[in-house]
């Protein structure tokens, strides 16, 4: 150009062409490539120091957190480490065959192509941990549960991978809680050995590991106060690039960091700043995942660092996130702060992320000059910050976006958040205290208040208790009431509660959140029930899995729809949450356990024989008898006023199974049964699957649908291996024991009149189960239905039902694992096996459900009535129906 100046024209890369061989690197701090080059920057020991051989570890999910943790151990045990070679879209392809679930996240495909280098890099010994928990990352948390992904998928890894299974390779896939170290040690002698690796070893090895990984932590936070100085010395602007430790991998992020950077603004990374947050608590969400609570806390000191901004990366098909990103920007926006989040996979196109971050410089930028040219010349200021304001001072709106860079996104509309009201005569610069340090609410925005459900609502308040199962919930609402609570069952989720729940839930939330606070919601904006005069009700579990966390999209959900001071009843065996009007006492929790048994009898016998009733409508109508003298019996201390007289519990089980035990059936032979599993209220609740039961019996099938009394069973039978493996609850492992066997003293009633019959069969015993599902995967896999799903489906092949549903809400991260995992493992044990996963979801195609439905049931009448079940129950199938 004229004024010496070059431009160079038809080079699609922003960047430009160089002249440079190697383009020099840009000043501008860079915390993603910083931590990456920390995180992997060891050297292994040579050949001849490495007394125990060699190891391999694949760079994947966790690693990019713990990997300075376990190559520390293993190397001073003698190990010689290797690691997989950087991701890339050719090692996904390479590890693409062995992908069980197509809609899992990115990361977690990458893994097969990481355990396919380690193997063609000629590694016989592969150590991949299951890491259930994590050290406690921040104080102050609810728990330090990994994904369930980041937590289990070494199961998945071993059961579809056939090249594990080939002599001479060991793939160790221990379950581990790093938070507690001294039964780590113990793991680690258990795990190696092979190695005659000694507990003094161990020690001194764990030790060690825990001593490195404090060291990298504290290296990244350094480093993060360097880029904070940079920032103000340079008066320049930095992007807090939050997600998890895995997105710190190039092939993840696509370059997103370097995006940043190009466009004048340095990239943090949440763990290098989280140190420096005083967020305060109770978060609206249970806070219970490690590198989540991170997140939050780096959150915090964007939303009071006006030189900063947050772009939170999203794995598509991270169900996770539903939780944190709502959470995430209630923490940003209620200072006002800009809310930006990039959906990322495989697809490496970044010309939406360009376009966004874009924006977002633009809107930081124009609203700086907004501020100061309103503020007073005299504007107070945060320390050090001399030409920015302080976060009173900013607009008072403020936008949260959300940009897609892959298919099948979704994009959050804009919200529009009021500026929070910081009072002049505070003594924090932040905002965040007034002069007597009492918390500001207007400043904690993010707080909300709880309103608990008190005694006095007990009497005049009514409880709405959500769907799940109709057979099991309708016995439920008398147990209720027999303990002085008014309640109601909404009894069908219809499509309208559906396009609640979806306008109201973030739509990455799985489908039962979605349809359970839909319906909540709905029953008050449909007018159908007073929010003055109600409660609702809903439970949680306590485990990793999102469903905890139910509670809190239903809490956003309410105060979104103008209906926030509506109580919330979270109800849970740990009493997670105080509620003085509600206790689960004894004899309440007797009355619910025989509700659940007589529901899973019902259950039974109703689908067994439903199909060849020979009077239409007649199995239909004895279920609604029976169900009436159930509810009577819960209702009214065992007295039935249908049948003029008390019965106790075990003559009702017996009278009911001796019932439908005579119901007149027609003379035909048997028909292929299906089994519905997957997850609990996409498996019971008709409204969810499509009414899955009611088109296996059109179809001209039996349907088996396993009890829901084993859901509740599940934690107290794996007791023992918890305790042992990850040293959690041990101190009452007594109280454990003998809950489960209290509780399968009424299931033993019910056993024993099913075995007394001449047309059911008993169902497996919680313990039998465990013992088929340790044939498969380990006990620790505890999220969601956990190991359960796949000791029903192990249990339904080897009873004479091959033909199995596994019906899973889209991007259900526990079936991922325990279902669709599963599946390469089972086929393979079990050739008859005919297995179809079933996605269920607001947007999914009720035809292809159909379709999908029908092709297995094609199957299974094409591979006719082939059963491995036991020659008693070969006859059965093959012999008229009684």
């Amino acid at each position: 150009m004229n004024d010496g100046t070059r431009h160079v024209s038809g080079n699609r890369c922003e960047r430009g062409a160089s002249e440079e061989a190697r383009p020099r690197r840009s000043p501008i701090p860079n915390l993603y490539d910083y931590r990456y080059r920390r995180m992997f920057g060891y050297r292994r020991l040579t050949e001849k120091a490495a007394t125990r051989g060699d190891i391999g570890i694949p760079r994947v999910l966790n690693m990019y957190e713990n990997y300075p943790f376990w190559f520390t151990l293993l190397t001073r045990l003698g190990f010689r480490v290797t690691l997989s070679g950087r991701s890339s879209h050719a090692l996904y392809e390479n590890g693409m065959e062995s992908i069980a679930s197509e809609n899992i996240c990115y990361p977690a495909k990458l893994v097969h192509g990481h355990i396919q280098d380690l193997l063609a890099k000629g590694q016989r010994t592969i150590f991949y941990p299951c890491v259930t928990y994590e050290q406690q990352l921040v104080e102050g948390t609810d728990n330090t549960y990994n994904c369930p992904i980041v937590g289990s998928y070494p199961e998945v890894i071993f059961n579809t991978m056939e090249e594990l299974r080939e002599p001479g390779i060991r793939f160790l896939k221990p379950f581990v809680n790093l938070g507690d170290r001294d039964t780590l040690v113990r793991r680690i002698v258990e795990e190696f050995t092979d190695w005659d690796v000694t507990p003094d070893e161990a020690a001194v090895a764990v030790d060690e590991a825990y001593a490195e990984a404090d060291r990298v932590r504290a290296d990244i936070r350094a480093e993060g106060g360097r880029a904070l100085a940079y920032l103000e010395e340079h008066d320049l602007r930095g992007i807090v690039l939050a997600g998890r430790p895995y997105h710190a991998d190039p092939e993840i992020h696509h370059g997103i960091p370097e995006l940043i950077v190009g466009l004048g603004m340095a990239v943090l990374s949440e763990d290098a700043i989280c140190d420096r947050g005083r967020l305060e608590r109770p978060l609206r969400v249970r806070d219970q995942w490690a590198y989540h609570s991170r997140l939050y806390e780096a959150a915090d000191v964007v939303a009071r660092n006006p030189r900063l901004e947050i772009v939170q990366l999203n794995s598509f098909g991270c169900g996770l996130d539903a939780i944190t990103t709502d959470q995430v920007a209630e923490i940003i926006e209620a200072r006002a702060g800009i809310y930006t989040t990039l959906k990322i996979d495989e697809v490496s196109n970044l010309g939406a992320a360009r376009i966004r971050l874009r924006s977002l410089r633009a809107a930081t930028e124009e609203r700086t000059l907004a501020a100061l040219a309103a503020a007073d010349p005299e504007v107070s200021t945060l320390p050090g910050v001399s030409t920015l304001p302080e976060v009173s001072t900013l607009p008072e709106v403020s936008k949260g976006a959300e940009v897609s860079t892959g298919p099948g996104a979704t994009s959050r509309s804009e919200r529009v958040v009021p500026a929070p009201v910081v009072p002049a005569e505070t003594a924090d610069p932040a905002g965040l205290t007034g002069t007597s340090g009492e918390l500001v609410p207007a400043a904690a925005g993010h707080v909300l208040e709880r309103h608990p459900f008190t005694k006095e609502m007990k009497e005049r308040r009514t409880i709405l208790v959500p769907q799940m199962s109709p057979i099991h919930f309708r016995l439920l609402i008398p147990v209720l009431e027999r303990s002085g609570y008014r309640a109601v069952l909404l009894d069908h989720a219809s499509k309208e509660d559906v396009e609640v729940g979806l306008a109201h839930v973030n739509n990455d939330a799985c489908y039962p959140a979605i349809m359970v606070v839909g319906q909540l919601v709905n029953a008050f904006v449909s007018g159908r029930f007073d929010p003055d005069e109600c409660v609702v009700g809903i439970t949680q579990t306590g485990g990793m899995c999102r469903a905890t966390n139910y509670a809190g999209l239903l809490r956003k959900a309410l105060r979104d729809a103008g209906y926030g001071t509506v109580p919330v009843l979270a109800i849970s065996a740990q009493s997670i949450e105080e509620n003085p009007g509600f206790r689960l006492t004894l004899p309440m929790m007797h009355r619910a356990v025989k509700a659940l048994v007589i529901g899973d009898v019902l259950q039974q016998v109703l689908l067994r024989v439903r199909p060849y009733e020979r009077d239409a409508g007649s199995a239909d109508a004895l279920y609604r008898r029976w169900n009436t003298i159930s509810e009577e019996h819960l209702r009214q201390a065992g007295f039935s006023p249908t049948l003029g007289r008390r019965m106790g519990f075990g003559r009702l089980v017996r009278a009911m199974v001796e019932d439908f035990d005579a119901l007149p059936l027609r003379n035909v032979v048997r028909r292929p049964r299906v089994g519905i599993v997957g997850e609990i209220l996409v498996k019971f609740h008709p409204d969810a699957n499509n009414h899955a039961v009611r088109v296996v019996e059109s179809e001209g099938c039996e349907a088996v649908l396993p009890g829901l009394m084993e859901f509740f069973l599940m934690g107290l039978a794996g007791a023992d291996w918890t305790a042992q493996t990850l040293g959690i609850g041990e101190k009452n492992l007594r109280t454990k024991h003998w809950a489960l066997w209290a509780l399968e003293q009424y299931q033993q009633t019910a056993h024993r009149a099913l075995a007394a019959s001449e047309r059911f069969e008993v169902p497996a015993r919680i313990g039998d189960l465990a013992e088929k599902a340790r044939t498969v995967l380990s006990l620790g896999n505890r999220a969601g239905e956990a190991w359960l799903l796949t000791a029903e489906m192990i249990d339904l092949i080897e009873t004479g039902t091959p033909n199995i549903i596994c019906a899973q809400p889209f991007a259900c991260l526990p079936n991922h694992i325990v279902g669709r995992g599963m599946f390469h493992e089972l086929r393979r044990r079990y050739p008859q096996a005919n297995i179809v996963s079933i996605d269920y979801d607001p947007g999914a195609s009720e035809v292809n459900q159909l379709n999908r439905i029908k092709l297995m049931i094609s199957t299974a009448r094409l591979n006719g009535r082939v059963d491995p079940a036991p020659a008693a129950a070969e006859g059965l199938v093959d012999t008229p129906v009684r």
